[in-house]
């Protein structure tokens, strides 16, 4: 398993932003339950779990979330060598002893479908998962795409009653621009550029066009990344809105923002 704690920590800033579904996520792991994040990609879901990393080392959290570790299940090297149904669950019982041992370990599942039925595996450790979440002995917190967790989560009902479900909505407008406001700070620090105020809401505008493969905010934060940095490489140290409809248009090959005059 990967220590997230340690990697979230070097980063040290702290996430901004869903704060309601954050709150969610607090209460049902206080009271020793586990949780499924239901969200798309960039919608926010490891942010949260980097917000609970980090509250959690700082001490900010109390009860059976004080002082928590968060390790990432790593499928890939679970499975590695792996031929049978019986070695996979031996594996299995052997690492939830080592957490339930541990004490102090929250456990971080991402693609959650990846281990309870999914073609991409061929795995599915559900049934070796359930007797533990029902004795409370681990704490869960599971990620999916609406689309994996109606195909392999929702039909599964033993397995969900274990769980404590939050949906990852879509965000209104002025959310997400108050997010990524406040993500500038960072971006601009990392790139030693300055990202102006139209280069910021060009890039919540268009995002969708630049990154299909993810959401807001996520998608938005992409672009802004990818802007600046193409600036920083151009020697400049500002970011304007021409620079986000120009990174789009090498991305799709396809022309945003007004025509200029020849195209007209």
């Amino acid at each position: 398993m990967l220590d997230l704690s340690k990697e979230f920590l070097r980063e040290k800033q702290l996430p901004i932003g869903r704060q309601n579904e954050y709150k969610q996520l607090i209460e049902a792991l206080s009271k020793n339950g586990s949780v499924i994040l239901v969200g798309d990609v960039g919608s926010g879901k490891e942010s949260l779990v980097k917000q609970l990393a980090i509250e959690s080392f700082m001490g900010k959290l109390s009860g059976n979330l004080f002082h928590q570790k968060i390790f990432q299940l790593m499928v890939d090297a679970f499975m590695a060598g792996a031929e049978t149904q019986g070695e996979i669950q031996s594996r299995l019982n052997s690492m939830i002893e080592e957490v339930t041992h541990s004490g102090n370990v929250v456990m971080y599942i991402p693609e959650f479908q990846n281990i309870v039925g999914s073609s991409s595996f061929d795995l599915d450790i559900s049934g070796g998962l359930i007797p533990y979440l029902k004795k409370g002995n681990i704490k869960i917190v599971a990620a999916v795409t609406p689309g994996a967790y109606k195909r392999f989560i929702e039909p599964n009902h033993s397995l969900l009653d274990s769980f404590t479900v939050i949906n990852f909505d879509k965000l209104p407008r002025i959310e997400v621009l108050d997010m990524l406001f406040k993500k500038t700070e960072d971006i601009e620090n990392k790139n030693g550029v300055n990202l102006t105020y139209n280069s910021i809401i060009s890039a919540y505008e268009y995002a969708d066009k630049y990154a299909k493969e993810k959401v807001l905010p996520g998608s938005a934060v992409v672009l802004l990344e990818d802007t600046a940095n193409a600036v920083k490489i151009s020697g400049r140290n500002l970011v304007e809105e021409q620079d986000i409809l120009d990174q789009i248009q090498i991305k799709t090959k396809v022309s945003v923002g007004e025509p200029k005059k020849n195209e007209k």
